[in-house]
């Protein structure tokens, strides 16, 4: 089975680098998910939380807006602020 090669990357570190199934992202024009083989594509992202899958679970990060780009199974994120989502805890 393919997996993306994902990285988020915020100006002052590497937040993420892991291979995924689907990552999920907010843009300017809706909410968009990307899985193995995608179409390369280059989009402006917009404010709001980033989920990516892994084989251990899903990954939640928030976005202050930036770019993504995909090609070859390889997703770049790139934002000026990007700070983990904590799991909710559920009864």
């Amino acid at each position: 089975m393919a997996l993306l090669q994902v990285e988020v990357l915020s100006v002052e570190r590497v937040a993420l680098s892991e291979e995924a199934t689907l990552v999920r992202v907010p843009t300017l024009l809706g909410e968009i998910s990307i899985l193995p083989n995608h179409e390369p594509l280059v989009s402006i992202l917009a404010t709001g939380t980033i989920e990516v899958r892994t084989k251990d679970g899903a990954v939640r990060l928030a976005c202050g807006g930036g770019f993504i780009e995909v090609a070859h199974n390889k997703v770049a994120i790139l934002s000026d602020h990007i700070a983990p989502i904590a799991p909710t805890a559920t009864a």
